[in-house]
């Protein structure tokens, strides 16, 4: 049996132009839907956050957050139990 590891991102960050300068827009995988990948964005004003690195100090909450979501919960019943049903 091959044991699968958790696997954890960071996003994708991009520095998209703007009339009035630039914003950052973060991506992060949420998860499927009707089998297809789900995706949420998030959007921060290039005044306030001028490097990709005050993005990400400031994302670092809804990263933790996007992880632990992303990590499957564990199933108490044993292989034995389920082919005893």
């Amino acid at each position: 049996m091959k044991k699968t590891r958790a696997s954890y991102q960071q996003g994708n960050i991009r520095k998209v132009p703007r009339a009035d300068g630039f914003a950052w827009e973060a991506r992060f995988a949420a998860g499927k839907v009707d089998g297809k990948q789900k995706y949420k964005s998030y959007r921060f004003d290039g005044a306030e956050y001028p490097t990709e690195a005050s993005v990400r100090t400031a994302l670092q909450h809804n990263v933790v957050l996007t992880n632990s979501a992303a990590v499957r919960a564990k199933v108490d019943a044993q292989f034995q139990d389920i082919i005893e049903i």
